[in-house]
């Protein structure tokens, strides 16, 4: 017996069939592995569009209010690609500074993040990197430079009575460190007494 492959909109007309045919939703649903609302759905689409309806839609919104006006990316391409020199600061100060090319007092002028975005789409500036990751960081490849494991710490080995303090966690090589101050407050206060 052969393997039969169905596409997706095949299998939903299975699944309205069934319905329409008298069987159980809930069951209908089941079988096909959706929830029974998407099954009513799908029979309520079937009848008012026919087999088109059970085709895959898109999910992008019909409108977004808060997308700058076409006005505003049209005049941030236009001073950019004049002043090819300028970012979002000095194109959002030059908007702010000379009368608008439009009439409208409703559209205001874009943040700076704004303008980045209204750039980017169109290829008259790159992205802006984001966070670098945690393996380029020089290492060993250990969750932090002062870990154990870390050659820094492996190589040191601290002299008798005497023992590492952890300095701050900004610092990446020197982590811990030997002090005479350690050692003095060491033979005077008793053993297990924590520093500041």
């Amino acid at each position: 017996m052969a393997l039969v492959v169905l596409s997706v909109v095949e299998q939903r007309l299975d699944a309205v069939r069934a319905v329409l045919g008298g069987m159980d939703v809930v069951e209908v649903a089941a079988r096909a592995g959706v929830h029974r609302s998407t099954v009513h759905r799908w029979v309520a689409r079937y009848l008012a569009e026919g087999i088109g309806g059970l085709a895959d839609r898109s999910h992008r919104p019909l409108s977004c209010p808060a997308q700058a006006a076409e006005v505003v990316e049209v005049a941030v391409a236009e001073m950019r690609r004049a002043h090819l020199r300028w970012g979002s600061r000095r194109i959002g100060l030059e908007m702010l500074r000379r009368p608008p090319p439009w009439s409208d007092e409703t559209v205001a002028v874009p943040s700076e993040r704004t303008i980045d975005r209204i750039l980017i789409r169109p290829g008259l500036l790159r992205e802006r990197p984001g966070k670098r990751p945690r393996e380029s960081f020089a290492g060993n490849g250990s969750s932090w430079a002062g870990s154990p494991s870390s050659p820094a710490v492996r190589s040191a080995v601290p002299g008798p009575g005497l023992s590492f303090r952890k300095l701050s966690e900004l610092d990446v090589e020197s982590r811990y460190r030997r002090t005479a101050h350690d050692a003095a407050l060491r033979q005077v206060l008793p053993s297990g007494t924590t520093f500041p």
